[in-house]
């Protein structure tokens, strides 16, 4: 349930997980206003025709499409309006893009602003995602890397120093001492200042004042990892007797006790009892839980619980992901051995399937856009709809 190095994070998580505002409607699209708010209803057709090699959800009024090996921008109606000229290409946040220039491993990182200018030079070994006005970047001496921050003018306000750090949230951003294997994690404030020491295995970002933590005890001559959830001073609030925690929304943790899946309170509080093969963190008061045994992406069966614990979408899908603007992407059919053969549709909150799986994979609705793909794992096709 850890963050992972950018180098090594898919595609699909990108898609799936990073959200920006709507901003436009086309007249084929519809919206139902309950209690004030509007909620989208996709209708499945294509507003750009599938045509990319890759691509990104959108943000800031663009997305990144990759076409004939570099990646460009296009906006909400498929016009490419930063032309394909990057080796890699990231979505917006903060106003900003991450872009990369060169052959892996010796890109270069650096950011475009939504007229595709640089403003800040690709000359970074590493970079991640600005946030807060700060942005994480890496450089590399030899082997290795030290990390620190720089604002959207360049400048240095933490000098490198860290061999891992990442973004900012909620005022904090953890850092690694040591390497991957036995470097130890904590926070520092955006002067530098280590507010919290180096002192966990892993570290999650703050969400709603409470970040997840793991530490590694030795017991009976054994490495055991267990997992808690530390306050901004970093006082544990859930004391780290957890073998796995999910990040906190709805008022709740997925808790791994015992090899089953369930969630706690904030006062460590069973609330849903461990039943579930795996269960992720609640988006829009709804959470993804499956159960079966899980073996090379087939085996489990899924739907969605409310806070309360009750299954009010029932367990049915091959797989599924997380609630946004309510409407999910969920999985239907067997995989084989190469990856092939499922395909992704979308359900709203009721349960009822408003898109029929038909995809190679597919993405959340954001800006009234999702990401699709056809044509199979070797040759996709990707484009959006709306």
């Amino acid at each position: 349930m850890f963050k992972k190095f950018l180098s090594f994070i898919f595609v699909i998580a990108l898609l799936l997980n990073l959200s920006a505002c709507s901003s436009t409607k086309s007249d084929s699209e519809s919206t139902v206003t309950t209690n004030e708010q509007e909620t989208y209803i996709p209708n499945g057709k294509y507003a750009i025709n599938p045509q990319y090699e890759s691509a990104y959800n959108f943000a800031d009024g663009l997305a990144a499409v990759k076409l004939n090996g570099k990646w460009g921008y296009v906006d909400l109606e498929g016009n490419m309006v930063i032309s394909p000229q990057f080796d890699n290409a990231y979505q917006f946040a903060d106003k900003f893009a991450l872009v990369a220039i060169g052959e892996y491993p010796d890109l270069k990182y650096g950011f475009i602003d939504t007229t595709g200018t640089f403003t800040l030079n690709p000359t970074f070994d590493d970079a991640w995602f600005f946030s807060e006005g700060l942005v994480s970047i890496g450089l590399k001496t030899g082997s290795t890397y030290k990390y620190g921050y720089v604002d959207n003018s360049g400048k240095y306000v933490i000098n490198p120093q860290f061999d891992m750090s990442y973004g900012f949230s909620e005022g904090l951003a953890s850092f690694r001492v040591g390497d991957y294997e036995t470097g130890k994690w904590g926070f520092i404030d955006k002067t530098g200042k280590q507010v919290i020491p180096a002192q966990f295995k892993q570290a999650n970002d703050f969400n709603s004042g409470y970040a997840v933590v793991k530490i590694e005890n030795i017991e009976k001559g054994k490495k055991v990892e267990k997992t808690g959830v530390i306050d901004k001073t970093g006082k544990y609030i859930v004391n780290p007797t957890y073998d796995d925690l999910g990040n906190y929304a709805s008022g709740l943790f997925p808790a791994l006790i015992k090899g089953k899946w369930g969630y706690i309170d904030i006062a460590g509080k069973l609330i849903v009892n461990p039943k579930y093969t795996s269960a992720a963190t609640f988006s829009e008061d709804l959470a993804v839980v499956c159960t079966g045994k899980e073996e090379s992406g087939n085996g489990l069966t899924c739907g969605y619980i409310n806070p309360k614990g009750v299954e009010v979408i029932t367990l049915q899908f091959a797989s599924a992901a997380q609630f946004s603007n309510g409407v999910a992407v969920y999985g239907s059919g067997e995989l084989d051995s190469d990856g092939k053969g499922r395909k992704y549709g979308y359900v709203d909150k009721s349960g009822k399937i408003i898109i029929n799986p038909e995809f190679d994979n597919a993405s959340a609705f954001i800006d009234k856009r999702a990401a699709v793909s056809i044509g199979g794992i070797e040759s996709p096709r990707w484009g959006y709809i709306s």
